[in-house]
């Protein structure tokens, strides 16, 4: 059973942090920017604890520290991608960036609802093994 509520946790978190930077990206006025970057915020503290024991579930426990610093650093770097495209709006219309956003979100949450079948297949085949 905590494993439906770590899946729902995680996209929970992850539809808030896409729907922060997509209304980033629209956002006319400068107090829904800041309710942006809050809302983006706390999905990201809500999906990234998540992410982390999925990640140390899988992992060898000798390796484990290497992958979850790397896990980070491509978290920060997803980040700083997402970010750059703010300066673009100067140049592409706000609606393309947006559907950009749009399309990076629903991409992760296809990744994850995946990755959550493939895993209780796993599990249901190994039950059954064993």
């Amino acid at each position: 059973m905590e494993k439906v509520y770590e899946f729902k946790t995680l996209s929970v978190g992850i539809c808030m942090f896409f729907l922060g930077y997509i209304a980033l990206s629209i956002g006319q006025n400068q107090s829904i920017l800041y309710i942006a970057m809050a809302v983006m915020t706390i999905g990201q503290i809500i999906y990234s604890p998540v992410i982390q024991n999925f990640t140390a579930e899988v992992i060898p426990y000798d390796h484990r520290s290497t992958y979850l610093s790397i896990l980070d650093v491509i978290g920060h770097i997803g980040g700083i991608f997402a970010f750059l495209f703010v300066p673009l709006m100067n140049y592409v219309q706000p609606f393309i960036i947006t559907v950009i956003y749009l399309l990076f979100g629903i991409i992760s949450l296809f990744i994850i609802y995946r990755l959550k079948h493939i895993n209780s297949k796993v599990n249901t085949s190994i039950r059954s093994v064993s």
